[in-house]
């Protein structure tokens, strides 16, 4: 129960931080809290149905609820809504996955920890968020005003080239899983039991 609550209260807090990058970056009528604390819950009970459901559907589904939130909100055009949405998207992916790289490969004998509730499995999630946090408040802080798009775009090109060679410099076999299946282990607790028997038909490309 303490557990679920824990994973529970990550969940919403992911969810803010996909909130205020949008604030950050769009213009949100002032009006807003309703819609803020809609869209929060929205993602966290997505987010949650993971932890009690076997849920067929992958979660980066979740990414509807901000569209949606931008859609109705946002007083930008909804191009633009689009674009920080995909950067969102790519932002959470990449953190996500280069923090569930680096903890598999120091734990690589012993993975069921990073999945089964318990310290360890608290530490990676903590830890894991705090890079994510450092990466979503980072990027919030960009200036709207510089090159217009450019920067943003600069920055997710450079994040994205650092997480493939890091991951080329660490990985010894080049049928690895991808970027999805890093995120779902992520999210999922005890995924670690389904690591091995899907890491051959989810092959890294590019």
């Amino acid at each position: 129960m303490l557990w679920n609550l824990f994973e529970i209260s990550i969940n919403a807090y992911e969810s803010f931080l996909m909130i205020y990058f949008l604030k950050s970056r769009l213009h949100i009528k002032e009006d807003s809290h309703l819609a803020d604390i809609l869209c929060l819950l929205s993602c966290t009970v997505f987010y949650s149905l993971y932890l009690f459901f076997s849920v067929p559907i992958n979660d980066l589904v979740v990414f509807i609820f901000p569209l949606i939130y931008v859609y109705v909100m946002a007083t930008d055009h909804f191009g633009l809504s689009l674009f920080w949405i995909s950067i969102l998207s790519i932002l959470f992916v990449s953190t996500i996955g280069v923090s569930t790289h680096i903890f598999s490969t120091i734990f690589s004998h012993q993975l069921p920890l990073l999945s089964t509730p318990g310290l360890y499995r608290a530490i990676y999630i903590i830890t894991s968020n705090l890079i994510l946090s450092i990466v979503i408040f980072s990027a919030s802080k960009i200036r709207k005003d510089i090159f217009g798009l450019s920067w943003p775009v600069m920055f997710v090109f450079l994040y994205e080239r650092q997480y493939s060679h890091i991951r080329r410099m660490s990985l010894p076999a080049p049928d690895q899983n991808s970027l999805q299946l890093l995120y779902l282990f992520h999210r999922i607790p005890r995924f670690a039991d389904l690591f091995y028997s899907l890491d051959s038909l989810i092959p890294l490309h590019g």
